[in-house]
């Protein structure tokens, strides 16, 4: 929420005379987003109001919230994208801490059902995320990256089939029959384990895992 300022004062030097008319549209309503965003920033800033520095460090505030079993948090902490907040290089005990702490709690996501937590496996597996924490200490693996993404294909919504058909032909190029074969079956079970059976109520946001 830093940068929306800076995001809304260039939106506002910008030389709007040239502008077409659907040009001008979406320049208002660029505005308005950035102005909702900041407003949303106040209002939560406003309820961390007397916190110190040390309480407002989020890597240690979103670990203690996953393993109490906050969704949200569990899903952000997985990402790694706390670690980008500050204090990293004061607090390198915060990434031994992600270490040992994410896939364990990536796991119990899982196993409560979580669709957002699958599709963050699968392309944590698949070396989508290479530059993010979770791609870094995943690793590329496709074995296990087919294994949650036929997951993500046995509960995914109508819109989204043909996109994950694609993704898993293409995968299926790097494996073994073998492998193929396992992955399924892990996928089946897990898909009936933990999700029922059932699919997923909507579709997982893509790689944007944090609440906005």
């Amino acid at each position: 929420m830093l940068t929306m300022p800076r995001s809304a004062a260039a939106l506002l030097r910008q030389d709007s005379s040239k502008l077409n008319a659907e040009q001008l549209k979406e320049r208002e309503e660029n505005l308005a987003r950035v102005e909702q965003q900041i407003e949303d920033a106040r209002a939560g800033n406003a309820k961390c109001e007397g916190l110190t520095d040390a309480q407002l460090q989020l890597a240690p505030l979103a670990l203690q919230a996953a393993k109490l079993g906050d969704a949200d948090a569990s899903r952000c902490y997985v990402s790694g994208i706390f670690l980008y907040t500050g204090g990293l290089l004061d607090h390198p005990e915060w990434l031994a801490q992600y270490r040992s702490s994410a896939l364990p709690l990536a796991q119990a996501a899982i196993e409560r059902g979580d669709w957002a937590m699958v599709a963050q496996l699968s392309n944590g597996y698949s070396g989508e995320l290479f530059f993010a924490p979770l791609g870094q200490l995943l690793g590329n693996d496709p074995a296990r990256g087919y294994r949650y993404l036929k997951l993500q294909r046995l509960g995914a919504r109508e819109g989204s089939v043909p996109r994950l058909d694609d993704e898993l032909a293409a995968a299926t190029r790097e494996l073994s029959l073998e492998q193929i074969a396992e992955g399924d079956a892990w996928a089946q079970e897990a898909y009936l384990r933990y999700f029922g059976g059932q699919p997923a109520n909507s579709d997982p946001a893509g790689t944007n895992f944090c609440p906005n």
